[in-house]
């Protein structure tokens, strides 16, 4: 029996590179250093492409979308992870610009509904999305999109198991594991657990680099109400460089001096 077509989507987002340490301007503005995908969104495409691969392929599709409100400044770090995208299997990506002349934030709401728009246009049955993003922590999108969408969801996947039009799915709960099944259509989002990303061979980057991207224009209404504003960026306090003790003797006398013991 053949399986049901699917027809995913996965939104990504363009973060900073998580193994560079960010620093900030004078002015405590964040200095832009390297970007790179979300590390859960790229969970997600690697998630993605697994159910195509374990599918037959003529039957699955998997597209990757991003949204920005900051095109000409974003251009740059979002062409690079659609390209890595496309290089590791990606059917087709593509670009939200949303029309921001008041140069507000994206809300999660806003990006929820924004993504809305695209499953319904384009017939998706299944989204797999990062549980959050490492800059902001939000964790709402996916959330908030299944909500509206009113689909079935299953948030924090560790694991990701396919029967027909079924889904096994184990996710990651405070006391240990939960086992869930739902049937398309469905929102999923990743854990960290849930696989580990590949990384786009080399050739095929080269092959795809120059492919055109799609950007879309697109705009939402109640853009201006988000609720919050990044008003100032701060760096952690330094650490103070550790003393090593060569006996128990002088760690002691220490502690008595520091009127800890």
């Amino acid at each position: 029996m053949a399986l049901p077509k699917l027809n995913i989507l996965v939104p990504v987002k363009r973060v900073i590179d998580y193994s560079v340490t960010p620093k900030l301007n004078a002015d405590k503005t964040l200095k832009i250093t390297n970007f790179a995908i979300n590390p859960f969104d790229d969970i997600a495409v690697e998630e993605a492409l697994k159910l195509k691969k374990l599918s037959d392929k003529l039957a699955t599709k998997v597209n990757v979308v991003t949204i920005t409100n900051n095109y000409e400044n974003d251009l740059k770090g979002l062409k690079s992870i659609l390209v890595n995208s496309m290089a590791k299997g990606a059917d087709e990506v593509k670009i939200l610009s949303v029309n921001n002349s008041k140069g507000y934030d994206l809300s999660p709401l806003s990006i929820a509904k924004l993504l809305k728009n695209e499953v319904t246009k384009n017939d998706y049955n299944l989204v797999i999305c990062g549980k959050q993003a490492i800059d902001d922590d939000s964790g709402n999108v996916g959330s908030m999109l299944a909500g509206l969408l009113n689909w079935k969801q299953a948030n924090n996947c560790c694991k990701v198991e396919r029967e027909e039009n079924k889904f096994k799915l184990t996710k990651e709960i405070d006391n240990g594991e939960q086992v869930v099944e739902g049937e398309l259509p469905m929102v999923l989002t990743t854990d960290l657990r849930l696989n580990v990303p590949k990384y786009a061979p080399l050739p095929k980057i080269m092959k795809v680099k120059n492919k055109p991207i799609k950007v879309e224009e697109v705009s939402i209404d109640d853009i201006e109400n988000k609720q919050a504003t990044i008003t100032e960026y701060m760096e952690p306090p330094s650490k103070k460089q550790g003393k090593i003790f060569t006996s128990v003797d002088e760690l002691f006398t220490q502690l008595k001096n520091d009127k800890v013991i």
